[in-house]
């Protein structure tokens, strides 16, 4: 199994030379197959449609009604005379009617929560994608580290492996002592089963991604060395603040939201103002007299037309209305409950960008220091491996220095992964992430 296993990675790790993915195409694959990102749209979409449904009673509404009617009446007496007589005739109408509201302060002040509503669903459209920006970002960056983490253990096994076979030629002239030799074959053996870790996380990885861009992936670009390390403008923290709090799409939303609640109760309360509206009807009657028999006369009735018109004004005047009060107290209540919402956001929003702008700074740092850290580790590698091909280094001092270079290696990806995910939640924060932000950054994957 173990075996087995290896050969599989070792098969994945050469396909890895065919292509690599780039950061973009990521992004454009998880934009045409994610399910989640697909149903956040859809729920969206639902919700802008229950306002235009909502706003509709504002139009004017007109429909039109017809009838067909077609009758036979038969009688067998006329005035105690015995006879048979026979009437049939057709009755067709058609009505044509048109209302139109002309005074309703409820629709007025509809017709603004509704404005204010579509600006929220806006905004919350715009946060949605930003999230999923960040999400499938923070996707791809797992698994280039996860990648990247496979190559280095790899690499560790293979420096191992060199040393391990050296060490064996040794031990066959009696150069090295069998202890060193079993050091390096344990510490070879724990490199193996650190290679089949990170490669089982590696497949994990992979899986996930394909989950939410339908395609299978060899290998992703990593991120490139050469990445700026800088806080992009605005450079200070406050300016980022200010930005934030004129910009955030989740604010935004909150905001008009709250706006909406109060054009929602003067709505509620404006059913109780008098409305007025304006209805008007065209209507057409006519009746077809097909045949009129009788043991005295046999004639065809001539048709008869009948058409009417009118013009009505209703004027409506709220009395009482019990499941109104509620209403109004509802959306009163909704109200205040929208005006905490807003400010609760705006305390969050701050503190996050906060947050966000130290992090980057933070993690701009360690980079940096990690960068040094790696070439030290690195120079100190090579000089215990050519200690130790003279004797002067111990086994466990070799070890440890592979470990080391490796282990600094990692941690500085990682970081380096933080890094462009934090600058990409600065963005984010600001609302300034979109598709375009991604591909500015797309380069500095390799």
């Amino acid at each position: 199994m173990k075996q087995t296993l290896s050969v599989f990675l070792m098969s994945s790790l050469l396909l890895c030379n065919i292509h690599a993915e780039n950061f973009i195409e990521i992004i454009d694959s998880a934009t045409l197959n994610d399910p989640s990102f697909k149903i956040s749209n859809l729920q969206t979409n639902l919700e802008s449609a229950k306002i235009d449904t909502s706003w509709s009673f504002s139009h004017p509404s007109i429909n039109i009604t017809g009838t067909r009617k077609q009758s036979t009446n038969l009688s067998n007496s006329i005035g105690g005379f015995s006879q048979n007589t026979k009437e049939s005739n057709i009755q067709n109408s058609y009505e044509l009617t048109i209302k139109q509201p002309i005074y309703n302060q409820a629709i007025v002040a509809f017709s603004e929560e509704s404005e204010y509503l579509r600006k929220t669903i806006e905004h919350k459209k715009t946060t949605q994608y930003q999230e999923f920006l960040l999400r499938i970002s923070k996707l791809y960056f797992d698994t280039a580290y996860s990648q990247d983490v496979y190559e280095s253990a790899l690499s560790q096994k293979q420096s191992l492996q060199t040393q391990l076979a050296l060490a064996e030629k040794q031990f066959e002239v009696g150069a090295v002592s069998n202890t060193v030799l079993q050091q390096i074959k344990a510490a070879y053996d724990n490199a193996e089963v650190g290679l089949l870790t990170a490669g089982q996380q590696l497949q994990q990885q992979y899986d996930s991604l394909e989950s939410v861009t339908g395609k299978k992936f060899a290998k992703l670009k990593s991120i490139s060395p050469s990445i700026p390390l800088e806080i992009p403008p605005p450079i200070s923290q406050q300016e980022w603040i200010d930005l934030a709090l004129a910009q955030n799409p989740n604010l935004l939303s909150a905001i008009n939201y709250q706006v909406s609640t109060a054009y929602a109760v003067r709505r509620t309360e404006a059913e109780y103002v008098p409305a007025l509206d304006l209805s008007v009807r065209y209507g057409v009657n006519t009746t077809k007299f097909n045949e009129y028999t009788s043991p005295f006369a046999s004639f065809v009735n001539p048709n008869k037309k009948n058409t009417n018109y009118s013009v009505d004004l209703t004027l409506t005047i709220p009395l009482y209305n019990a499941p109104l009060l509620g209403q109004i107290q509802e959306s009163v209540l909704q109200r205040e409950i929208a005006s905490e919402q807003a400010r609760s956001t705006t305390i969050q929003i701050e503190l996050q960008t906060k947050n966000i702008y130290q992090g980057l700074i933070s993690t701009i740092r360690q980079v940096k220091a990690l960068e040094q850290s790696y070439k030290s580790f690195k120079v100190a590698e090579e000089a215990i491996r050519a200690g130790f091909s003279v004797g002067i280094q111990s086994t466990s001092d070799l070890v440890q220095a592979i470990a080391n270079s490796e282990n600094a290696k990692r941690d500085l990806a990682l970081v380096r992964y933080t890094y462009i995910y934090n600058l990409l939640s600065l963005h984010a924060i600001a609302g300034k992430l979109n598709y375009q932000t991604l591909r500015n950054y797309s380069i500095y994957f390799n």
